[in-house]
């Protein structure tokens, strides 16, 4: 079954198997009403039955449900695409007596519900990004409160992060940051043969891994490890009621749950991107050691003095903030999870995806500062 938008506030159901069994529908049912239960700003639902070819008879019992669901919550209930065939099975094997509407062969009928669409999406960015600030400012707040009771920062907590989110990413870090260094090496060497200058090689190696590359990779490895962890984690104790039972025994639960979170990822995450520094350098040095002969003294001296501390200081810059903005968004997202199973793996996807692009927009600015 997949999920269509047509216009803002109509939603459509589509169908896809030419046979509709009892278990097809009991799941479609199943799905179709927590969407629409956590979903309350859509107005009209529409389900597409336009591959539907035979039915279970049981299964007609899909309709009159799905038309009753629909009623409770005072929302429309159309019924698209019937054959001939299977509007006389519903006559009769179901009580069914609906809406009906042609089959629909596009998403957006007219330019109106384009604009209505697009305008309903800028809505709903807009209350993501106000929702993101708020939430930041009380992990701001509750930031301040650690620094002023540090005995009350939950460390063995802290601990458990720097060991899942630190030590147990170094093996991916170093593959893919050494792969990163290879092709770098092998892109460059192809270029400077051409003019002699193989030497060069150590420059552009050693300047786009610590500069870009190096903390790039780090977060984006960070992103999919502990990123959609932490979003997964908060969604999955909210669906357990175990944040409202926090806030029951006087809990803070930002404080409780993002504070280990943010010191760990703080301090491994720019130790992380320092190993991935060297570990991509090195496969550099590979490249320009086995391809063209570099001896590995010169490499090094040539790598030495390209870097300055100032690119240093970039690198180590970068991987603070990542690591600020992969914790809030993985926090902010499990507190906003639905509270079902699919709520969490929305919010986790969420999470390594705005993850991403926010990591991109911080990785432009900081560049711009540094250059």
């Amino acid at each position: 079954m997949s999920v269509s938008f047509y216009g803002h506030g109509v939603v459509c159901f589509k169908l896809k198997d030419d046979f509709l069994s009892c278990e097809a529908a009991a799941s479609a049912f199943g799905f179709i009403k927590s969407y629409i239960v956590h979903n309350a700003e859509m107005r009209e639902y529409v389900l597409d039955v336009e591959s539907l070819r035979k039915a279970d008879p049981l299964a007609m019992s899909l309709l009159p449900a799905m038309k009753n669901l629909c009623l409770e919550r005072r929302k429309e209930f159309y019924v698209s695409g019937l054959s001939d065939s299977i509007r006389d099975e519903i006559v009769k094997h179901s009580s069914f007596k609906g809406k009906y509407l042609p089959a629909i062969t596009r998403g957006y009928h007219t330019l109106s519900e384009r604009i209505e669409r697009l305008g309903g999406m800028g809505i709903d960015f807009g209350k993501h990004l106000l929702s993101l600030i708020n939430h930041t400012g009380d992990f701001a707040f509750e930031v301040f409160q650690a620094i002023r009771h540090p005995s009350k920062i939950r460390w063995r907590e802290t601990l458990y992060y720097m060991d899942i989110c630190g030590a147990d990413a170094l093996p991916i870090v170093s593959v893919i940051c050494f792969l990163m260094g290879l092709i770098l090496g092998f892109q460059g060497a192809l270029q400077l043969q051409k003019i002699g200058t193989d030497i060069y090689l150590a420059d552009g190696v050693g300047l786009s891994i610590v500069k870009e590359l190096g903390p790039l990779m780090v977060a984006m490895i960070a992103t999919g490890r502990a990123g959609s962890a932490f979003a997964a984690e908060i969604g999955t104790m909210k669906v357990g009621e175990e944040i409202n039972a926090l806030t029951t025994f006087g809990f803070v639960p930002s404080r409780f749950l993002f504070i280990p979170k943010l010191l760990a990822m703080v301090v491994v995450m720019p130790l992380l991107t320092v190993f991935g520094d060297f570990i991509g350098i090195a496969g550099g040095m590979a490249v320009g050691h086995f391809k063209l002969g570099i001896p590995i003294t010169p490499y090094v001296n040539r790598t030495l003095y390209a870097l300055q501390n100032i690119h240093l200081a970039e690198s180590l810059a970068k991987g603070v903030v990542f690591a600020i903005l992969i914790t809030i968004v993985g926090c902010v997202k499990g507190f906003e999870s639905d509270g079902d199973a699919q709520g969490v793996g929305r919010s986790a996807t969420s999470a390594v995806v705005t993850s991403i692009f926010l990591i991109v927009v911080a990785d432009t600015v900081i560049t711009y500062l540094f250059s």
